[in-house]
C-alpha cells in the first residue's frame, strides 16, 4: 500500500469536524483509506490525514492517490483558516473567479469612478485602512499615491488572491490580514488618516460593527468612507448580500456613528445592461 500525506495541521476543535467529514465521504471510496492521527504538543490540538491506496496496487498508485488528495488538501486548508466570526457570511466567489476585481479597474468605468474618489481624499502621507479590502483592487490603487495601506478581509481566499495579485503588481507599501472585523479593534495596526470599506456594509448581518470598529482605528481628523449598493427593488443584487439598504437608512446609520459630512450618489449598472441614475451610495464623516 501506498500513503501520502494529505495534510498536517494545528486545528481548534471547531476545525476538527471538517477534517472526519471529509474523510468520511473518502473511506466510502472502494480504492482509498484514510487514517487520522490526532495528538497534542504543547497544547495545541494537531491533526493529520493520511491517504492509504487500496490492493491491488496495479489499478492505483501513489500518483492517482495523491491526485485525488490534492483537492482535499485545498478543502482542509481553507477549513483551518476560515474565520467562523458571527459577522462573516462566507462566499467562494474569490475561490472561484480569483482576483476578479482587478479586471473591473479597465472595464468598468462605475468601480473606476468609486476608486477616484477615494484617490482625491488621500493625500501623500497618508496610512489607509480598507475594511473588506476582498482581491486588494482598491488597496494597490491607493498605494500609489500614499504612504500605506493596510487591508483587512475575514475570508481567506480574498487574502490569498489579494496577496498573490499585490506581489504580482510590485506593490511594497501594502499589507493585506486575513481577520475578521472583530478582530481589527485589537490587533496591532496602528492608527489611520483614512479608513474606507466599499461593497462591504451590504455583506454584514450586523452592520453598525463597521462603523464601531472603523473608529478605534481613526485618529482625530481622520476621515471614515462607506461605500454600498442601494436599495432598489426587493431582488438582492447578489445571493452574498445580507441586506441593501436605502439612503435614508443610510443616512441614519452613518448619523448615529459620526455626524455626516458629505454624501455621493453615483449612477451605476445592474443585470448587465440596466443602468441606474442613484445605484451606488457613498457617505463621508470626520472624526
Amino acid at each position: 500500500m501506498t500513503a501520502v500525506l494529505v495534510a498536517s495541521l494545528m486545528l481548534g476543535d471547531r476545525r476538527t469536524c471538517s477534517v472526519y467529514e471529509i474523510s468520511s465521504t473518502l473511506q466510502h471510496h472502494r480504492r482509498v483509506t484514510v487514517t487520522i492521527e490526532r495528538w497534542l504538543v504543547g497544547g495545541a490540538d494537531h491533526i493529520r490525514l493520511l491517504l492509504w491506496d487500496r490492493p491491488p496496487c496495479a489499478t492505483i498508485g501513489s500518483v492517482d492517490v495523491r491526485r485525488r488528495a490534492a483537492g482535499i488538501l485545498d478543502r482542509l486548508r481553507r477549513a483551518s483558516r476560515q474565520t467562523t466570526d458571527k459577522n462573516f457570511v462566507g462566499f467562494d466567489k474569490y475561490r472561484l473567479h480569483g482576483a476578479y476585481h482587478w479586471d473591473s479597474l479597465g472595464t468598468e468605468g462605475s468601480y473606476r469612478e468609486k476608486i477616484d474618489l477615494l484617490i482625491g481624499m488621500v493625500g501623500p502621507d497618508f496610512r489607509c485602512l480598507d475594511l473588506g479590502c476582498g482581491d486588494g483592487a482598491y488597496v494597490f490603487e491607493l498605494s500609489q499615491h500614499c504612504t500605506e495601506v493596510v487591508g483587512v478581509d475575514a475570508d481567506y481566499d480574498a487574502i490569498r488572491c489579494a496577496s498573490q495579485a499585490l506581489d504580482a503588481a510590485g506593490a511594497s507599501n501594502v499589507t493585506c490580514l486575513q481577520m475578521p472585523l472583530s478582530g481589527v479593534p485589537t490587533a496591532d495596526l496602528g492608527s489611520f488618516d483614512l479608513v474606507y470599506s466599499m461593497d462591504v456594509l451590504e455583506h454584514l448581518p450586523r452592520p453598525e460593527e463597521l462603523f464601531e470598529v472603523a473608529l478605534t482605528r481613526l485618529h482625530p481628523g481622520g476621515r471614515l468612507v462607506i461605500g454600498t449598493p442601494l436599495y432598489i427593488t426587493d431582488d438582492l443584487i447578489s445571493d452574498y448580500h445580507v441586506t441593501e439598504y436605502t439612503a435614508e437608512q443610510l443616512r441614519e446609520m452613518f448619523a448615529k456613528h459620526l455626524p455626516l459630512a458629505e454624501e455621493r450618489i453615483l449612477s451605476g449598472t445592474r443585470a448587465g445592461t440596466e443602468v441606474y441614475e442613484e445605484e451606488f451610495w457613498i457617505g463621508v464623516g470626520f472624526v
